[in-house]
C-alpha cells in the first residue's frame, strides 16, 4: 500500500532510516540477491534526491523558522569513560568548507554506528567534533 500524501515522507524517513541501520550492520555479501538489487538502487535513488533537491535543504536550513533538525557541532563528550576510549572507535571524516569535522562514531572495521555512549547510554550519533578537539584527545 502507497503512502498517504500528507505523510508520506515522515513514514518514507522511517523506513529509509531502517535500510540505512540494516546497512551498517551487514555487508552485501550477507544479502539476498534481490535485498542487494534493490539497496543498491535505493543508494543510487538518495545519491540522486541529494544532487538534486540538496539546495531545497540548505535555503530551508538558513531560515530562522526551520524545524529541520540538524546537527550541531560540539565537543562535549558525554563521559570520561567514552572520552578516554574515543580513537578506540572509528569517526567518519568530512571536510566541510574547507573545516576538518569528525562525526557519527563507530566500531572499527564495520559501518556498525554507536548510536549511543556505552557507558552512560547518552545519544551520540549525531555528535560532530572540531578537528582541533579530536586531535587533542
Amino acid at each position: 500500500m502507497g503512502n498517504m500524501s500528507y505523510c508520506r515522507f515522515e513514514n518514507t524517513f522511517n523506513d529509509l532510516d531502517d535500510c540505512y541501520t540494516a546497512l551498517g550492520e551487514k555487508t552485501f555479501d550477507e544479502l539476498s540477491d534481490t535485498e542487494k538489487k534493490y539497496a543498491q538502487r535505493l543508494i543510487r535513488m538518495c545519491r540522486n534526491i541529494a544532487d538534486d533537491f540538496m539546495g531545497e535543504v540548505e535555503d530551508i536550513e538558513l531560515s530562522k523558522n526551520s524545524q529541520v533538525p540538524q546537527c550541531v557541532q560540539t565537543d562535549v563528550i558525554c563521559c570520561d569513560f567514552f572520552k578516554q576510549s574515543i580513537k578506540e572507535y572509528g569517526w567518519f571524516k568530512l571536510d566541510h568548507l574547507g573545516e576538518e569535522q569528525y562525526l557519527m562514531p563507530h566500531i572499527l572495521g564495520t559501518k556498525i554506528k554507536i548510536n549511543y555512549c556505552p557507558n552512560c547510554g547518552k545519544e551520540c550519533k549525531d555528535t560532530i567534533l572540531s578537528a582541533d578537539f579530536y586531535h587533542s584527545i
